[in-house]
């Protein structure tokens, strides 16, 4: 199973099952590696073809992309290691980059390639950290399951060191999010952001995730092993809401400053603020009250923690706040046994109080929004000209954005939706 530990993903498999689509592991991870910002050199283990499978043209280390190039000879005869060592010593004599991830192939794992013992040993002996992972694709996995893997990975680069006193790790927060914003506020609060994880963090602050005493975890059943590996080195961990929304950002602002008893330094920042945006969400309400919203999920497939958190439904809190009458649309099979696990789903994350339809595909989500009476979807931009032609107003997934800077654009975003509304 790619990714190893089998026992582990056993006991996550056992879970009840989330509402997100699976994916191909190598492709989702590649997608995650090829915008990160740092020198980050990828070796991709496999033939010249497996390149292929892997997303490396658009990003800014599309140019740290390696592959070893492996003939059918090589594979056949199991000659694997010395090119592998060969093309690892190479980057390490020319880039010394600052970290290596070594992905693996279908070929390389069809025939059992203990290629971990090659990154071993060249890290070992370089002293740059790499890591090896097998990324094939002969099983799928989750999204959220990928993406994991994927920061355990390389949460395991950094470099052991004493955490400091009032160092706090951010993990799941959309990349969007505003740090300038947070890192003031927190900082008022005598608080130093050590880092935002996964979405836009560099090698550097992955080196440094250790540094942190404490890891604030956006849907923390997104990271499980992330959370252990944290854990494992005596971090502690509090859960914080997605902060899209008056009040789950004054929940996530205020759950960091009370894990250090801060919070009356914070408030002090923060109070004004909350107000000036509670008013203007108070008036923005009053249009958008009783307004059907649709939400619909299973639609995309991303890299992007923030939005495959609750399932992609984190911020239907801040929706409901407005007033809107929320439904939810998912796209799956639409069989009984399937509607049963997703309304299962719904009601572990709080919502059975909402109402939900399932959509085949596409194709079918303008004809299931005009029957549910909807004049709003929030939505993947996959089936935009479906819902156009069914007259929907469209708010594309991603698009409403965190903190009290992202809010201001939310309120802005949704008043312009409700102009256009006969």
């Amino acid at each position: 199973m790619a990714g190893g530990d089998d026992a582990f993903w056993r006991e996550q498999e056992a879970r009840p099952q989330k509402l997100e689509q699976p994916c191909c592991t190598q492709s989702n991870i590649s997608w995650s590696l090829v915008d990160m910002p740092g020198d980050l050199a990828v070796v991709v283990h496999g033939e010249s073809d497996c390149l292929n499978c892997f997303f490396r043209h658009l990003g800014r280390s599309t140019t740290s992309y390696y592959s070893t190039r492996l003939s059918e000879r090589q594979l056949i005869g199991g000659d694997t290691g010395q090119p592998l060592r060969r093309l690892l010593r190479l980057i390490v004599r020319q880039r010394r980059p600052e970290a290596v991830l070594v992905l693996g192939t279908c070929p390389i794992e069809i025939i059992g390639d203990p290629f971990e013992a090659v990154v071993d040993e060249v890290s070992r002996d370089s002293g740059i950290p790499m890591r090896a992972l097998r990324t094939h694709g002969l099983a799928l996995m989750s999204q959220a399951r990928s993406q994991d893997w994927l920061c355990s990975e390389l949460a395991e680069l950094s470099a052991a060191e004493p955490p400091g006193e009032r160092i706090v790790n951010i993990v799941g927060l959309p990349r969007s999010a505003d740090r300038v914003e947070m890192k003031r506020l927190l900082a008022a609060a005598g608080l130093e952001v050590n880092g935002c994880y996964p979405n836009g963090t560099s090698i550097a602050e992955w080196r440094a995730i250790r540094r942190a005493p404490a890891s604030f975890v956006v849907d923390r059943e997104m990271f499980p092993r992330l959370c252990g590996t944290l854990a494992g080195w005596g971090q502690r961990l509090v859960d914080v809401p997605l902060p899209v929304g008056v009040e789950p950002t004054a929940r996530f602002y205020r759950a960091v400053a009370e894990a250090f008893g801060v919070r009356p330094e914070l408030d002090r920042m923060l109070d004004p603020q909350l107000e000036d945006l509670q008013a203007g969400c108070d008036r923005l309400a009053a249009r958008a009250h009783g307004r059907r919203l649709a939400i619909c999920v299973r639609m995309v497939k991303t890299h992007r923690s923030d939005r495959l958190a609750y399932d992609g439904l984190g911020e239907l809190p801040m929706l409901r706040s407005f007033g809107f009458d929320i439904g939810i649309l998912v796209q799956g099979p639409p069989e009984d046994a399937a509607r049963a696990r997703f309304a299962q789903r719904l009601d572990e994350l709080g919502y059975s109080d909402v109402s939900f339809d399932v959509f085949e595909g596409p194709w079918k989500l303008g004809e299931r929004l005009r029957r549910g009476g909807f004049v709003i979807a929030v939505m993947s931009d996959v089936a935009q000209n479906v819902v156009e032609q069914a007259g929907i107003r469209m708010i594309f997934t991603g698009d409403l954005q965190p903190l009290l800077a992202g809010m201001h654009r939310n309120m802005r975003l949704i008043g312009q939706v409700l102009d256009d509304l006969p």
